[in-house]
């Protein structure tokens, strides 16, 4: 297809039949290369390499982060109104290092030699004001916390944000005071009151020695990846064998991606950047409290950020480079509130009083377009919308495959759930079609498939082997066992389900395929696989934990022709509510170049366990084959004879494939109530997936 059918075909423009008038079109560069970093190994080489062309004044790096860990440390959130006016206190700190294994430089104090040498360091943390409600308003913030834990019971949620905010504040402070950086950092408040600055990014630059005055070569990175230790993961997911057993890298495994961004196309996140701080010096300095001291939004008479004109490539490339057409898309807020909101409410982007939501608007045009394939992989897939485009390319289009990878573990930053009940609106309803006017049929629905990804098993403590209290057979989906091993806290429904086996005598397993809530104290209940035979009363079984990979990066592939690398999650809150930041590009001289492609193939082979850097296999070139190894057997996708198989596990190890098929259609546990549907709708779109062109009308029923 010739490259300007294509950009109509796959890229949102404003003249090729734009999906949505209201958009204006994102912002499109020629003459770039987009580069996709796996996992924080490669974005800290990457880094590193832009870095130490940054070395004096002129030059410049600018960090955006959701989560800005430099400092670490463990933080104790308040308990009580009075503790509220102390703010949360950090011990034990463990800075950020660019290597965790030898510990090596930490980035806190490489950004302020950067700083000492004169180069621009500037940097924004997001931080949730709604949940650090600033003084004097702590009572306020106190009753808001109150309101939200008695509600919704949701007292780690709110802690984990506060937890967040606090290694944010504490990087802040501690930057501000090395030479040359007082004025140099923001505590980013543009947030929605339930949203937030999810862009995770960087530019890096330095002035033009030849060019005209005030022109710059400029590096921009975007993707998953903030700078917060539980980040850490490489290529293949495998663990580094001199992280410690006890470390909370090694708690799970982690797959992300980051996206280099040479060229032209870095103007636009500059831009968004510069725009971004602009704003925040427009607003009132609001004050957050931490370890007892005052932190202010921003310092008196912080500089704004310079325009500046990125015009040539920062990174020596090949000759022809293999270039790329890229478009920018960015994610940010409407802020409605209804009349009976009695929640405070932020205040709208002054450039965009009605948001903007480039990302949807490009991503809805790519899946349209779609003619092959549609590959993503995400932490998420809560969005019935993205889900009901992908279900009208299926049935407008018979030989479309669809894969989707999902993470064999939540981010350990995220309370523990049973989303059951969200995956059945998106995947039922809006993939499926269920209960609707575009229910696929048979043919259709084995279009799709669908994974998740895992890494390592561990015996989980081999110290507190359980033993088995009682077992019951009656019901024909599973066998129920009770152990003798109790926890401090409640856990939901069905949260282990993805998580562990039992092991008995080092040798026979079950695989756990849910639980019924279990309170704080009470003993452990399982429903394990009917096969093999059940543990008897009184077997010691060993708990071993499946280490889910936790698929973090928000990946999506179309047809060998057009992906999108970024911040934006498949939920509804990626598209309308946080603030996000994505590239979309293509190939400008295909089959040359064929960037897009190369990138497929060599994430198809991680996942395969098929390839490892520097040398690929080169087993997915070929697309029907590489579309064939999701369904190995199955005479519609396999078109070839030559399919790698699955990565499965060594003899004797128990545990699913590394990359295990789900089920398409999403089973609801029985027991669920209409009355505990009401209760997850009004959580999903109050709190946890909410629309911010709705008018917001927090607790108020």
């Amino acid at each position: 297809m010739p490259l300007e059918a294509e950009r109509n075909r796959y890229f949102w423009l404003a003249g090729n039949d734009p999906v949505s008038t209201t958009e204006p079109e994102p912002p499109t560069a020629e003459d770039s290369l987009i580069t996709p970093l796996f996992d924080m190994w490669e974005y800290r080489n990457a880094l590193q390499d832009a870095f130490a062309q940054a070395t004096g004044p002129g030059d410049f790096i600018y960090l955006a982060n959701w989560w800005l860990g430099l400092r670490g440390g463990e933080v104790v959130v308040p308990q009580t109104v009075a503790d509220l006016t102390d703010g949360p206190t950090i011990t034990n700190r463990d800075p950020f290092p660019m290597d965790p294994v030898t510990g090596g430089d930490h980035l806190i104090d490489i950004l302020a030699a950067k700083a000492a040498a004169g180069v621009d360091v500037r940097v924004l943390g997001w931080i949730s004001w709604a949940a650090n409600l600033p003084n004097p308003a702590a009572m306020l913030g106190a009753q808001m916390s109150r309101m939200v834990r008695a509600s919704l019971n949701a007292k780690p949620d709110i802690e984990a944000t506060i937890s967040q905010d606090a290694e944010t504040m504490d990087s802040v402070q501690f930057l501000r005071k090395q030479p040359g950086m007082a004025k140099s950092c923001i505590l980013n408040s543009l947030g929605h009151t339930v949203g937030a600055m999810h862009i995770k990014g960087a530019i890096v630059g330095r002035r033009d020695q030849q060019g005209p005055p005030e022109t710059f070569s400029a590096v921009a990175f975007t993707g998953g990846l903030d700078f917060q230790m539980l980040r850490w993961g490489q290529f293949g997911h495998e663990h580094r064998p001199g992280w410690a057993a006890d470390n909370d890298i090694k708690a799970n495994s982690w797959h992300d991606m980051q996206a280099v961004i040479d060229g032209p196309a870095a103007q636009a996140l500059y831009d968004h950047f510069r725009d971004m701080w602009q704003e925040n010096l427009k607003r009132p300095t609001m004050t957050y409290r931490l370890d007892k001291a005052d932190v202010p939004e921003k310092e008196i008479h912080t500089p704004p950020v310079p325009d500046r004109a990125i015009t040539g490539n920062f990174i020596q490339q090949p000759a022809p480079p293999p270039l790329h057409h890229v478009q920018s898309a960015r994610t940010i807020p409407a802020f409605n509130y209804h009349p009976d909101n009695s929640f405070p409410e932020g205040t709208a982007y002054s450039k965009a009083p009605g948001g903007l939501f480039e990302v949807r608007a490009c991503w809805q045009k790519a899946i349209s377009g779609a003619q092959r394939y549609i590959y993503i992989e995400d932490q998420g897939y809560y969005s019935r919308e993205v889900m009901e485009w992908i279900n009208d390319a299926i049935r407008a289009t018979p030989d479309l495959r669809v894969i989707l990878m999902m993470p064999g573990a939540g981010d350990p930053n995220d309370l523990p759930r049973e989303d059951a009940l969200i995956l059945e609106r998106s995947f039922n309803t809006g993939l499926l079609g269920l209960g609707s006017g575009t229910l696929l049929n048979p043919d259709q629905r084995n279009q799709i498939r669908i994974f998740q990804a895992w890494g390592d098993v561990h015996p989980h403590n081999p110290a507190t082997d359980a033993l088995v209290l009682a077992v019951d057979t009656s019901d024909p989906a599973f066998n129920l066992i009770e152990i003798g091993q109790t926890w401090g806290f409640d856990w939901p429904r069905n949260v282990f389900s993805a998580r562990f086996t039992y092991a008995r005598d080092g040798a026979t397993a079950w695989r756990i395929l849910g639980n019924p809530p279990i309170p704080a104290g009470s003993n452990a209940r399982f429903h394990v696989a009917k096969v093999p035979a059940p543990p008897s009363v009184a077997d010691t079984l060993q708990m071993r934990e499946n280490i889910g990979t936790t698929v973090h990066s928000k990946v999506m592939i179309i047809d060998d022709t057009w992906a999108s690398i970024g911040s934006a999650n498949v939920m509804r809150r990626s598209l309308y509510t946080d603030w996000e930041y994505s590239v979309m590009f293509m190939d400008e001289n295909p089959p040359a170049s064929n960037g897009v492609k190369a990138f497929r193939e060599r994430l198809w082979e991680e996942h395969f366990k098929r390839g490892t850097p520097p040398s690929v296999v080169g087993e997915f070139s070929d697309l029907d084959t590489a579309l064939g190894a999701w369904a190995p057997g199955d005479p519609a996708w396999q078109t070839t004879p030559t399919v790698p198989p699955h990565a499965t596990r060594p003899a004797g190890e128990s545990g699913p494939d590394y990359i295990e098929p789900v089920e398409v259609e999403v089973n609801v546990p029985s027991g669920i109530t209409q009355a505990d549907r009401d209760a997850e709708q009004i959580f999903y779109d109050t709190f946890f997936d909410p629309d911010s062109r709705q008018p917001w009308r927090g607790m108020t029923p």
